[in-house]
């Protein structure tokens, strides 16, 4: 029997065409979104039709107006059985003109808004142990493109998080659907100028959703199916290297400790003044005095890589020291697991601000000047564990494949303009962020953090798009991201550890 089904982002395109259909099939719908006038014309449109239905305003980005809605039609519909995580939005950019909090925007809405809408359903779908989470992704995830860099990190970090999630509630009848569809034509693709192959009406995507809905499978749905495999075949198409570099100053976020000290030291010793921020102003000053012990001439400001303000000050602070930033390496991080069945939306706001929206603000807060003078090193530290979603960490997964996604967009846009984006993407390194396992020991192919360091300055300077390390972990992340879920899934949840693991990069 069909039963109570929300979605978010359900004014218009694919929102609104799945309303439809999921009317069709006999379920109750609720709907949320932002603008009151469209989803009362829905609404009336739907009980005109014979169907139950009711509505809600919010803004998904914040978890207090998206858990009120959700409370709303819960009492006017009755328990949620299906939530259906749409809401999204995008804006085009050129890397000479980026607005990195335009960007965090759009982070904002397409991923913490469809975790907050997974966030308040959940709870009582596994207290029911039943019901399904569906999230509209996109083929962006398979293969960033230029101009789209937040859009192809949100999608790819929303469709992370959600795989990652499928595993951890598998054993809570609870499944989930990541949807992943090509160009469709709605408001949103209306103004694209560029050839869009293969472009679904919403209508008729929704019927294959609604399909998928009413067999209860969940996994990942990528339509349509040639456009999956072409972006796919395209993620491994490298863009050129870039060659030479001028000036002196790399500036370090997140060089307090770890990989970021490390970085600092090395590319100190490789001839340049380095620039050091990081929240703990006291560390700081002691990764600067021993850069300045070995010879090295270091600057250093403290800042909050979350306030866009504080990074922009304490970057311009280093520039009047030590001149314009020729190579900037993002590093800031941390590192927490995610419980699924309780789940903790500030725990993942946390994550993800700092792991992803870090990443941004960061290089947005150089990009222009960079793109401006024609030459420049732009890198960011990932995680092998951004490669495959994996069971217990899908909000620091989700970050780091986010990261990845924005990085490789960034690439597309700068080829041939000087400036190179290179992803450094570690396995496990010893840093304190690095947790002994219930053993005492560390996990296999640990790496020690000055090397990790080393190999990072040498693959930034020389402009490689990407470094993925240690090789047999690198092989073995590759081979598994190949693997569909439903496949590997037993396998990860069977070796994962408990406590769970120590986080990889």
């Amino acid at each position: 029997m069909p039963g109570h089904v929300i979605i978010t982002g359900a004014s218009v395109g694919i929102g609104a065409a799945l309303a439809r259909s999921l009317a069709r099939a006999g379920y109750s719908v609720g709907l949320v979104a932002r603008r009151q006038e469209l989803l009362e014309a829905l609404t009336a449109d739907l009980t005109r039709g014979g169907a139950k239905a009711a509505w809600a305003l919010a803004d998904v980005s914040d978890e207090g107006s998206m858990r009120a809605a959700f409370e709303s039609l819960e009492e006017a519909l009755g328990p949620c059985e299906v939530m259906i995580a749409n809401a999204g939005i995008l804006s085009f950019q050129r890397p000479e003109t980026f607005d990195a909090e335009v960007a965090v925007n759009i982070l904002r809405v397409n991923v913490e808004g469809a975790i907050n809408a997974a966030g308040v359903a959940l709870p009582g779908m596994v207290a029911r142990g039943r019901g399904q989470l569906v999230v509209i992704s996109s083929s962006a995830a398979l293969r960033a493109l230029p101009g789209w860099h937040a859009y192809a990190a949100s999608k790819s970090a929303v469709s992370a998080f959600f795989r990652s999630l499928a595993f951890d509630l598998a054993d809570k009848g609870v499944s989930v659907l990541v949807v992943q569809p090509g160009f469709v034509a709605t408001d949103m693709t209306a103004n694209n100028r560029f050839p869009m192959p293969g472009t679904m009406q919403a209508s008729d995507l929704a019927e294959g959703i609604v399909a998928r809905v009413q067999s209860g499978r969940g996994g990942v749905m990528t339509t349509p199916w040639f456009l999956g495999i072409a972006l796919g075949l395209g993620a491994l198409v490298s863009a050129p290297r870039g060659e030479g570099l001028m000036g002196q100053h790399a500036l370090i976020v997140g060089a307090s400790s770890g990989i970021g000290a490390a970085l600092a030291r090395e590319l100190a010793l490789e001839g340049y003044d380095v620039g050091l921020v990081a929240r703990r102003t006291e560390r700081l000053a002691e990764v600067a005095e021993r850069v300045r012990a070995r010879g090295g001439v270091a600057a250093y400001r403290a800042a909050d890589v979350n306030d866009p303000a504080q990074l922009k000050a304490a970057i311009a602070a280093l520039e009047e020291v030590l001149g314009p930033v020729e190579v900037i390496i993002a590093n800031a991080g941390i590192g927490e697991n995610t419980d699924a069945a309780n789940l903790d939306l500030a725990h993942v706001r946390r994550v993800l601000r700092t792991n992803l929206e870090g990443v941004v603000l960061a290089i947005g807060a150089v990009l222009p000047a960079m793109t401006q003078r024609g030459h420049g090193r732009i890198g960011a530290v990932t995680s092998i564990a951004g490669m495959r979603p994996i069971p217990m960490i899908a909000a620091y997964g989700a970050s780091k494949a986010g990261a990845s996604a924005f990085l490789e967009a960034l690439r597309a846009d700068l080829r041939g303009s000087g400036v190179t984006v290179t992803d450094l993407c570690p396995g496990y390194v010893k840093t304190d962020m690095l947790k002994p396992q219930e053993s005492g020991g560390y996990p296999p192919f640990t790496m020690d953090v000055d090397d990790t360091a080393r190999r990072m300055v040498r693959a930034l300077l020389a402009g490689r798009d990407r470094l993925v390390f240690p090789w047999p972990l690198a092989w073995m992340s590759r081979f598994a991201a190949m693997l569909p879920d439903a496949l590997i899934g037993p396998l990860l949840r069977r070796l994962a550890p408990k406590p769970p693991p120590a986080l990889p990069g």
